[in-house]
């Protein structure tokens, strides 16, 4: 039986994604083995492999649709709110928040 991995303790052999605690943004990895707290596996994006230390590092599942839509929502929110340079109300009119409409 194959039982879909919910983010609690560490991530079993498979796709997940990973950051540094503290960090921002997630990275997708393949996971390939764990050892002593230590996550074995590749970047999936630059092919490289990683030696994850569990404690300086975060995992999650794999996101969903509509996980990706929220955070590309965030980030684009967070862009307009850094600049100042647009009001969010009218970056929302002018179709530059992903996944966000006003009605």
């Amino acid at each position: 039986m194959n039982v879909e991995w919910n983010g609690e303790g560490l991530p079993p052999v498979g796709k997940c994604q990973a950051k540094q605690k503290g960090q921002i943004g997630w990275s997708d990895f393949d996971v390939v083995a764990e050892k002593f707290g230590t996550i074995f596996g590749f970047w999936t994006r630059a092919g490289t492999c990683g030696a994850l230390d569990t404690d300086k590092w975060e995992f999650r599942p794999m996101p969903h649709e509509e996980l990706i839509k929220r955070e590309e929502a965030v980030k684009a929110l967070n862009d307009i709110c850094w600049s100042c340079g647009d009001d969010v109300y009218d970056a929302i009119l002018a179709g530059k928040i992903p996944h966000i409409t006003l009605k």
